[in-house]
């Protein structure tokens, strides 16, 4: 059994924000930065359009569901080289996995997709 010991740490950057005078409030998990955080029961729900999606919802600090939001998504990958770690839990096992290559488009007209509309 593996022994994972998660440290936690929050943080802020004005980096990621549409206006330079604003912070964006993160938290790191053992060094990454948490994106999305989905719990069972949450408060927050992801049932959410577009415009709450591509701003984020919940709090990165909360124990709730948690979205960053695609536009500082978008922004982090205009920083520089990053590497996606995705983690689940899935009926108590832990499978961490890492990508070196993946790709955020640009934002153009919405497409729908079911019953959500994206953008792609």
């Amino acid at each position: 059994m593996l022994d994972f010991r998660a440290e936690y740490e929050e943080t802020s950057t004005t980096a990621l924000s549409a206006n330079p005078a604003v912070a964006v409030p993160l938290l790191t998990v053992n060094g990454w930065i948490l994106m999305q955080r989905k719990v069972t029961g949450g408060l927050v729900l992801f049932n959410a359009n577009w415009a709450v999606y591509r701003d984020g919802f919940g709090s990165a600090t909360d124990n709730d569901n948690y979205w960053l939001g695609l536009d500082k998504v978008y922004r982090l990958m205009q920083l520089g080289s990053a590497r996606l770690r995705i983690e689940a839990k899935l009926q108590l096992l832990f499978r961490p996995k890492s990508h070196s290559y993946y790709r955020v488009g640009k934002k153009t007209r919405p497409q729908t997709h079911g019953n959500n509309s994206v953008k792609s």
